[in-house]
Parts: structure tokens; sequence; C-alpha cells
């Protein structure tokens, strides 16, 4: 299993995912859950790690945490080994507890922060494990609204500093999260896309620090560095209207057939850093229809050979941006 790039700097706040191997349970009963519980409260203390938020599913588990001192890796690994050595002595089990290593995803707290603690907090209800959130009794969510008194390990000054400690406006924006259907999603926090969630200026940032630590060595054995550096989607954008010698219109034009358009698809899915529901609010389709029609045109460019040259041509014009973009850093 090839290294994940971690990125760390002091107070860095990070989504953290991990899930069950083979998306098996994770904890068997309440005694499970409360002992994994009394392991966050030991990393916070031994690895000063600040808890805002989380929530414990049968198979998975969400944190969100900020790290003072720019410490992630020891502190989840610290989390994680003693939780797994302490479950296969418990329950008499062998063999990997989690489904590879844990995810985390970089937050930007001015932009995505409020969004991830909302998507967190509103797992149970979505997979229709309680009616309410503040039900849910292995969630951060009832400590946070103040339903019940909150560990001393936990912190809400920053989630409800958001909402100037207005506990209802919280509430409120939890539920109209949920109720819009439009809170963030599995493939926007965890996709390949990306290691990092925020403005494009956060992005640049981020990049800019990973590029003086990472050593050339090692962005070689880091398939995510590269990942790092996908171009927007006016840079794809540019390259595409350069290439096939067309127009914005044309391109965007919601006609029956139009190849450019589902070349376009296929472009930006393939070889942007936006995520396919980015994708789909720039051409006013539903997501799932950008899925299918990148397949569609992947699966084309199979047997007709003018449409496989052409996006040969636009992958070599887009893979010689990049090679600038990455010289230019």
């Amino acid at each position: 299993m090839s290294r994940q790039l971690r990125i760390e700097y002091e107070n860095a706040l990070y989504h953290i995912m991990a899930r069950g191997n083979r998306k098996e349970l994770i904890f068997y009963n309440d005694k499970d859950r409360e002992f994994f519980l009394e392991r966050i409260s030991e990393m916070v203390i031994k690895h000063n790690i600040i808890i805002h938020c989380y929530v414990l599913m049968p198979n998975h588990y969400h944190i969100l945490l900020e790290t003072p001192e720019a410490n992630l890796s020891r502190a989840m690994h610290f989390l994680n080994c003693s939780y797994v050595n302490w479950f296969r002595g418990k329950h008499k089990v062998v063999g990997p507890i989690f489904q590879g290593r844990f995810k985390a995803k970089l937050i930007e707290q001015e932009k995505y922060f409020c969004n991830a603690s909302a998507y967190i907090h509103l797992n149970p209800l979505r997979s229709s494990l309680v009616s309410s959130a503040e039900e849910y009794p292995w969630s951060s969510y009832a400590y946070i609204i103040g339903e019940r008194k909150s560990p001393c390990w936990l912190s809400n000054e920053l989630i409800l500093g958001e909402f100037s400690g207005n506990i209802i406006d919280y509430k409120h924006f939890v539920m109209e999260s949920y109720l819009a259907k439009d809170d963030l999603t599995y493939e926007e926090l965890f996709s390949k896309r990306g290691l990092i969630l925020g403005s494009d200026v956060f992005k640049y940032k981020i990049k800019d620090m990973v590029i003086n630590k990472v050593s050339e060595e090692s962005k070689q054995e880091l398939p995510e560095y590269n990942l790092l550096f996908r171009l927007s989607i006016n840079d794809v954008k540019a390259i595409l209207l350069d290439v096939l010698k067309t127009s914005e219109d044309v391109i965007f034009a919601n006609k029956k057939n139009n190849l450019y358009r589902k070349i376009a698809l296929y472009v930006f899915n393939r070889h942007t850093n936006a995520t396919q529901k980015d994708i789909a609010r720039l051409f006013s389709l539903n997501y799932a229809t950008v899925s299918h029609t990148a397949k569609e045109v992947a699966k084309t460019a199979n047997t007709n050979l003018e449409l496989s040259a052409l996006l040969r041509r636009i992958d070599e014009a887009i893979k010689k941006r990049r090679c600038q973009v990455l010289q230019n850093q």
C-alpha cells in the first residue's frame, strides 16, 4: 500500500474518517464505543488535539479536529492503534479492523467548517438510525446544542462562535442543511480530487507549503501529491476551447447529441479539481449525469478512432499545462 500524503501544520483543521475493513462493524456494542471515546479523550491530552465534533457510526467514524502542534499522524496512530489492539483482544478477532489508513481532509474554517460539522452531525439522521440528530447518543451534536452535559475534552467554542454563540442559530443551520439536502457530500469530502476543502486562495497556500516540505523522492512515492496540482475548470476550459477551436457557447449549449458538451463533461471530470457536483452546477445538470456522460465518452472512444485521437490531443495539451504549473511552483 502506497503512503498517503499527510499535510500537517500548526492549528490545521481536518475532517477525519475511518471505515471498517470491507465496511464491517468497528463497534460491536456500547462498551466498544465508550472505550473509543476514552481513547479520544486520552489523545486530546497526550497529543494536544482539539476535538470540535464527532460521530460514531456502526462501521465508520467521523471527527472534526484541530492540531495546534502539527502532529496529526502521531495522534491518529495512537487513536486507531490503541483501539484496534483492545478490540482484537476483547472480541478475539484477527486481521485489520479498519479499511486502510484513515482519510483526512484539510478544512478551511471560513468556508467549510460549519458545513463539515453539519455533515458529521447529520450522519445518523441521514442513515435513518434516529428521527432527530440530537437523539443519537454517539455524536457530539446533543452536547454542542446543550441537550447533554459536554465532556471536558470536547470543544464547542469554534462551532458556536461561527454563530455568535447562539445555539438556536446553529440548530437551524444544521436542520436547513438536512432539509435542503445540499450539505457536503461524501464525494466532496473524501473524493480523490483533493486533500483540501476550501477556497482557491486556501488551496494555493497549502500547495506552496507542501512543495517546500516534500522532497523530490517523496513526490514520486506519494500518488496524492500530483492530485494537489490538478488544474482548475477555467484552465482546462481554455485548453479545451483552443484544441476544439470552438466557443464557450457551443460547449455549454444544452442541445441533444452535443458532442463538444459531452467531451467537456468528460474532460472536466477527468482532469480538473472540481467535484462532479461542481461540474453539474456549471452545466445545470444532475451530478449523476456527469459520471454517466464521462463513462459514455470513454466507452465510445474505445471504438471511435476520431474521438480517441481528439481526446489524446486534449490530454497531451493538459499534461503540458500541468508540467508548466509544476515547474513554476
